[in-house]
């Protein structure tokens, strides 16, 4: 979910000056370019913000699908809320900055999320465009596959959730759900178009994450609440009780005793497991199935066993989402040098709002094309 690749054409970089290696375009931004507003992405269009877009115009259209700028605020505002998330990007952004600095550019801008972590809806113009650009691989990505009949499995899509989640276990829960999901399907879009390049390291990832791989986790919870006098908790004892509890429920964990099978039975998803809190989260994600965990509560505690969980088998189209997500930037990857969507993307037929600049189809090999924000060229 990392943008660790950038794209030259932003960079103000003059053609025919040299570099070591190719500058990411993805972090600088042209001088004096503004930040957008949230309730101001539809500020520049529409003279409202983003995050209240209503029936506000399109930022893009994709072979005549829209991409309207309300599902382009949505998306920078999932983003922006992840604390981690923002740290990392505008690290990233300033080491890119250096880079151009150190290869003789001048007046290099300071380019940042421009989100303080907390969703403000206040957004940089070049990473605006990021995201917008992603929007349109995604769509012309869905028409690709559609058009062929090759749209990934609902198990693919939630093997690219299992291996963002597993590789970065903050960002990938600070981002929203909304964010997850366009995130994990456009990695499966990515995974089904690009060839294999490294199935062992594919392979060794799954193996050192399994614990991620899931579509279902069953639980059975018994909860514990031991009163003391004046109707408090008696904290002491409610855990040895718990503790009785799983020693019960270890000892025979397919047929529980009629003492706590009547505790609650239910099933998670991953998606759900991550709304609960992260204490929660942590034990129901270590636990194999017929193992049993203690959670401490300020009422009591929660005895927890895990009755089944529905594992994502290891195969060769896991490994392509595995792939994406570790090599390829994941859901805040471009595919730049992925010659297959790069063909995708310039047989597109792409149109962009000009308050977000214009799209760029043929920039230098090997970047792929992307929105240029207004004033920038390639």
């Amino acid at each position: 979910m990392r943008r660790d690749q950038l794209s030259l054409a932003r960079t103000g970089l003059l053609p025919g000056k040299s570099m070591s290696k190719p500058m990411s375009l993805r972090s600088l931004r042209r001088p004096g370019a503004k930040p957008l507003a949230g309730a101001g992405l539809c500020a520049v269009v529409a003279g409202a913000l983003l995050s209240g877009c209503g029936t506000a115009p399109y930022a893009a259209t994709v072979n005549g699908e829209a991409i309207s700028v309300q599902e382009l605020a949505a998306q920078a505002r999932h983003w922006a809320s992840s604390p981690a998330f923002v740290k990392y990007q505008d690290a990233q952004f300033l080491a890119q900055e250096a880079q151009a600095q150190a290869q003789g550019q001048t007046n290099v801008p300071n380019n940042t999320v421009e989100g303080n972590g907390t969703g403000p809806n206040v957004y940089g113009m070049y990473w605006t465009t990021l995201q917008l650009s992603d929007m349109i691989t995604a769509v012309a990505l869905h028409q690709y596959l559609a058009a062929r009949s090759n749209l990934p499995t609902t198990t693919q899509v939630a093997a690219a959730w299992s291996a963002e989640w597993a590789n970065d276990p903050t960002i990938w829960s600070e981002v929203g759900q909304a964010a997850r999901t366009s995130g994990a399907t456009y990695d499966a879009y990515r995974a089904q178009v690009l060839p294999l390049g490294n199935a062992k390291a594919d392979a060794q990832f799954y193996a050192a994450h399994k614990a991620y791989f899931w579509t279902s986790v069953c639980l059975l919870e018994d909860d514990v609440a031991v009163s003391g006098r004046g109707g408090t908790v008696n904290m002491a004892a409610s855990r040895s009780q718990a503790e009785h509890v799983a020693a019960q429920l270890t000892a025979n964990p397919s047929a529980p005793p009629a003492s706590v099978s009547g505790g609650s039975r239910y099933c998670l998803s991953p998606e759900q497991l991550l709304e609960r809190r992260a204490g929660f989260e942590a034990k129901v994600n270590s636990l194999a199935p017929g193992h049993v965990a203690l959670l401490r509560e300020n009422w009591g505690y929660r005895v927890l066993l895990v009755t089944s969980r529905s594992q994502i088998p290891y195969s060769r189209a896991i490994a392509g989402d595995i792939e994406v997500v570790t090599t390829a930037g994941g859901a805040q990857g471009q595919p730049n040098s992925e010659s297959r969507i790069i063909g995708v993307l310039k047989a597109a037929r792409v149109r962009v709002n000009p308050a977000f600049g214009s799209w760029a189809a043929n920039l230098p090999s090997p970047y792929a094309p992307q929105v240029l924000p207004p004033g920038a060229h390639a």
